[in-house]
C-alpha cells in the first residue's frame, strides 16, 4: 500500500466530546488561576466560568474550589457573611449533577521555597449554605468529602433526586424534596439543630447513611412522607450504598425532635453505636424505643411497633 493510502486510512480522533471536556477544564482553570483571596473579610470570592456552568470559589482561608453543573442548567454563587456561600441552580433537570471539588493552585516557576504570608488554618472544606434548585429538578448534589452544609438543599419538584452527599451537616442544615430521594450520604456527622433543620422527603427515602453520629435537637426532625427503604441503593462514588437508615456512630433524639416515617418502613434504622431517646416499650418485643420521637411503622410487624436495631446501649435523652 502506498504512503498516501496509509495516510488516508490513519486514525484521527474526532473533535466532539473530548474537545468539549478539555475546553471546560481549561476555561475553569484559567479563571481560578487568576483568582485571589477575596478583599472583603469574612466573605468568599466567587466568579462564574464556562457560560455559567461552573463557579470558581476562593474561600476565606484561601482554598480554591470549583462548583460544576453538568447535564444541563447553570449555577451561580451568592457569598454570605462568615465564609458561607449559597448556590443557586437554574434550568437543571433530573440528569443534572452539581459537584463541589477542590482545585490545586499551580505555583509559578522558581517559587518552590516560598511560603504564603497567611497563617490561616485550612479546614479542607467549602462551607455551603442554601442550595436552591429553581427548576425543581436535579439528579445529584455532591460534596461528600469536600463540603459542609449549614443551609437547606431544596428541590421542590416531584422528579426523583438520585443522590445528595456532604462531609458534614451542621445546625440549620437539611434537605427538602418534593419527590423521592434515593441516597443521602454524610461522611462524618449529621447534627440537625433548629426547627428548619433536618429532612423532609416528599415521597420515599431509600438510603440514608451517616458514618459518624446523628443528632437531632431544637425541634429538628426527619420526616419521610411515604416509605423508607423500598429499594436498596448500590454504592455511588465513594459512598457506601445501602437501604434504610444506617448510622455507624450514635443517635441522639432530643425532646421536641423526631424521626418519622408516615407510611411504611420497609427497611430499618440500624444504629451501630448507642441510642439516646425517651423509653417506651415496643409491645411486640418489650424493648424500649422512644416515646414517639422515633416512629417507623413496619408493615411486617404489629402496627405501631418500632423498626429499630441498636448494637450499643440505650439510654434516656431528656
Amino acid at each position: 500500500m502506498s504512503a498516501r493510502g496509509k495516510n488516508r486510512r490513519a486514525f484521527r480522533p474526532g473533535l466532539g466530546g473530548p474537545l468539549e471536556s478539555r475546553l471546560l477544564l481549561a476555561t475553569t482553570a484559567g479563571v481560578i488561576q487568576n483568582f485571589n483571596i477575596p478583599p472583603r473579610p469574612g466573605f468568599v470570592g466567587a466568579k462564574t466560568a464556562d457560560h455559567g456552568r461552573a463557579v470558581a470559589i476562593t474561600d476565606v482561608d484561601g482554598e480554591l474550589y470549583v462548583v460544576n453543573l453538568l447535564g444541563g442548567g447553570t449555577v451561580r454563587a451568592v457569598p454570605r457573611r462568615g465564609g458561607i456561600v449559597d448556590l443557586v441552580v437554574d434550568g437543571s433537570n433530573g440528569q443534572s449533577e452539581l459537584t463541589i471539588n477542590p482545585f490545586a493552585r499551580a505555583n509559578p516557576k522558581h517559587t518552590a521555597h516560598n511560603f504564603p504570608l497567611s497563617t490561616a488554618r485550612h479546614d479542607g472544606v467549602l462551607h455551603v449554605g442554601n442550595v436552591t434548585v429553581n427548576s425543581g429538578a436535579i439528579g445529584s448534589v455532591l460534596g461528600y468529602k469536600t463540603a459542609v452544609l449549614s443551609g437547606v438543599v431544596r428541590v421542590a419538584g416531584t422528579t426523583s433526586v438520585d443522590r445528595v452527599a456532604f462531609q458534614d451537616i451542621v445546625a440549620g442544615g437539611g434537605v427538602v424534596t418534593g419527590g423521592d430521594l434515593n441516597t443521602l450520604d454524610v461522611y462524618h456527622n449529621a447534627a440537625f439543630a433548629g426547627p428548619t433543620s433536618g429532612l423532609n422527603i416528599g415521597r420515599d427515602l431509600n438510603s440514608f447513611t451517616v458514618k459518624g453520629n446523628l443528632t437531632l435537637s431544637g425541634n429538628a426532625s426527619i420526616t419521610v412522607n411515604r416509605d423508607l427503604g423500598l429499594f436498596s441503593q448500590a454504592a455511588k462514588g465513594s459512598g457506601p450504598g445501602g437501604v434504610g437508615i444506617s448510622v455507624l456512630g450514635n443517635v441522639v433524639v432530643n425532646p421536641g425532635s423526631s424521626i418519622r416515617v408516615l407510611r411504611t418502613a420497609a427497611a430499618p434504622l440500624v444504629i451501630q453505636g448507642s441510642l439516646a431517646s425517651n423509653p417506651v416499650n415496643d409491645p411486640s418485643t418489650g424493648v424500649p424505643f422512644g416515646d414517639g420521637r422515633i416512629s417507623l411503622p413496619n408493615s411486617q410487624a404489629t402496627a405501631g411497633t418500632f423498626f429499630v436495631f441498636v448494637a450499643g446501649t440505650y439510654t434516656t435523652a431528656s
